[in-house]
């Protein structure tokens, strides 16, 4: 009887069992070795971004209030149970325009639609996890004309009393440019960022709460 001859070029269809089982085995070997590094990676990308969301929102709000003629109020609400039994994973963030020039009196932004607001809690998480520490990384603004936060006026500096920014933020070990801080916490590692907000409406951030903001070039 004789054998079917293989054409050139011809080849073998399909895998066998034992090559299918091996490609499964690497998989998963490779997937329990990068699985843990993977999710911290997550983790820290979704803390990272909060802090940029952040950021690129105060400048807008500095934009915005030098573009319209009108002063602007940030206020941000900490996680109420940081300090008591852990961070609960919740941020507030509320922006307001002043009605008249002058007035202290503040109504909710209703545009543009990236300014109204922003809520991070347990049921409407945008960065899941990642809460705004309350306590003594995050400084409690005492405001002026009514805003009880960054009062930003109309040439994009803030009007904020000195002690609201009782920290020093220039990058070096002397004491230097004043900054409030807000600091976020993601509960998935022990990682924070924290934003630095100086005197000028400027906002950085960092790797904690200990580590300064790269002074600007």
């Amino acid at each position: 009887m004789r054998l079917p001859r293989r054409t050139p070029g011809s080849h073998r269809a399909g895998f066998t069992l034992i090559e299918v089982m091996v490609v499964i085995a690497i998989i998963a070997l490779l997937a329990a070795l990068g699985g843990p590094s993977l999710s911290a990676w997550i983790w820290k990308a979704r803390l990272t971004e909060s802090a940029r969301n952040i950021e690129r929102k105060m400048n807008t709000v500095r934009k915005l209030s030098m573009a319209n003629n009108t002063r602007h109020c940030v206020v941000f609400t900490p996680d109420a149970n940081f300090s008591n039994s852990g961070p609960s994973y919740f941020i507030d963030l509320a922006i307001l325009e002043e009605s008249a020039p002058g007035s202290g009196i503040w109504a909710a932004v209703a545009a543009p639609s990236e300014l109204v607001g922003w809520t991070n809690d347990t049921t409407t998480e945008m960065f899941r996890g990642v809460s705004l520490e309350g306590g003594t990384n995050t400084d409690t603004l005492a405001g002026t004309n009514n805003c009880a936060g960054f009062l930003f006026n109309v040439q994009g500096f803030l009007e904020n009393p000195a002690t609201d920014f009782p920290t020093d933020c220039d990058g070096t070990t002397n004491a230097g440019a004043s900054c409030a801080r807000l600091t976020l916490i993601q509960k998935g590692l022990p990682e924070q960022r924290t934003l630095w907000v100086d005197r000028a409406g400027g906002i950085r951030f960092s790797q904690g709460p200990t580590i300064e903001p790269i002074p600007p070039s």
